[in-house]
């Protein structure tokens, strides 16, 4: 484990010397975005050339919290990344993780974006594609967001858990505030249980993904579309089963009808591209 540390500060050198870790300085590049965005390319650059042999690397913030589990989580789930080029990571987070709608420790799915927040990716990915092509200290670009664009991603996929293994607590930053981790983050959902068998690990490869997905769809029960998504009554007051909702989208980024489907049943983010397939597999 390596704490990689933006500039030349002292204190957070002396907190990774009291826990025994290895503590990296670098030479910050670039102001504000740019910044961020260097600290990550410099800190995987470093990593990987220390540990030529290792194939993968987990990116933790300083604000998150994690589970119990968050090593076991990701050792269960890093030879997919090895055997299925249609994934680009495997993250600890879920953006429709909430406490009331994240209950399955053991559940897994694959989304068409790349979360973040306490993620995994292999050294052949970066070495072979990120590293070259990252955006240099003159270019305002959010990490996070440039390896979102369809260019970098190129339709691959990502991991995630139903229960979350990180949890952000940061309040104020580049880009948060306390407004916006109470809104967003707050009521977020966080594994409490060690050491969780995850289940169904190789049907989260593409080809079984798909057939398990289109199985559920096919056996589930359509709502009724006559009742609108603001009704108590839209969706049953059962548990156990599983329900179908359709709606319409021009295009990928159309969200006006999803941004109010998602707020009336609580499902979380307004993005519609962080589920899979046009599938929000969300339990409640």
């Amino acid at each position: 484990m390596t704490v990689f540390v933006d500039g030349y500060f002292e204190e957070p050198m002396q907190v990774v010397r009291l826990f025994g870790l290895k503590g990296v300085q670098h030479k910050p590049l670039g102001t504000k975005n740019a910044r961020i965005s260097q600290h990550y390319k410099a800190s995987l650059s470093a990593l990987f050339k220390q540990h030529p042999d290792a194939r993968h690397a987990i990116l933790v913030e300083e604000d998150l919290d994690v589970s119990p589990d968050f090593f076991h989580y990701f050792s269960q789930l890093a030879h997919l990344l090895d055997e299925d080029p249609t994934l680009y990571c495997v993250s600890a987070w879920n953006d429709h993780g909430y406490q009331h709608s994240a209950v399955n420790a053991t559940l897994l799915y694959r989304v068409d974006t790349m979360p973040g927040l306490g993620w995994m990716l292999t050294k052949k990915l970066f070495k072979e594609e990120l590293e070259m092509s990252w955006p240099t200290q003159d270019k305002m670009w959010d990490w996070d967001m440039w390896m979102r664009k369809p260019s970098v991603r190129r339709d691959r996929e990502c991991v995630i858990p139903d229960v979350p293994r990180t949890y952000h607590f940061g309040a104020s930053g580049l880009n948060m505030n306390s407004f916006f981790q109470d809104t967003y983050f707050r009521k977020r959902a966080l594994n409490n249980q060690p050491d969780v068998q995850l289940r169904g690990i190789e049907n989260m490869k593409a080809a079984k993904y798909e057939r398990v997905v289109h199985t559920a769809v096919r056996n589930a029960t359509v709502l009724d579309h006559n009742i609108s998504p603001c009704e108590e009554s839209f969706i049953p007051n059962v548990s156990g089963e599983t329900f179908v909702l359709y709606m319409k989208m021009e295009h990928a980024r159309d969200t006006v009808t999803w941004l109010q489907i998602a707020k009336e049943i609580q499902t979380g983010s307004g993005d519609p591209n962080r589920i899979t397939s046009g599938i929000d597999n969300s339990e409640e």
